[in-house]
């Protein structure tokens, strides 16, 4: 797998990952504990990284980049 697909599979994971945690916490009332809520679904989604050799850290800082708290300089 070359370096642009490796990377690519981060960021449709993210953007995946992103994507059910902003729809599961709109559907929750405002005072609800996220950190239980989006916990198992950032792990789930760390298991399609898992085998690519990415760290949890690289798809927590790529959902991070698509909510605009990091940039990425490439």
């Amino acid at each position: 797998m070359t370096p642009e697909e490796r990377q690519n599979a981060l960021q449709s994971t993210a953007r995946m990952c992103n994507n059910e945690i902003k729809t599961t916490l709109a559907a929750l009332p405002a005072n609800t504990n996220k950190d239980s809520i989006t916990r198992p679904i950032i792990l789930r989604h760390y298991e399609k990284l898992k085998p690519l050799g990415y760290k949890l850290a690289w798809l927590l800082f790529a959902i991070g980049v698509l909510n605009g708290q990091f940039k990425w300089n490439r």
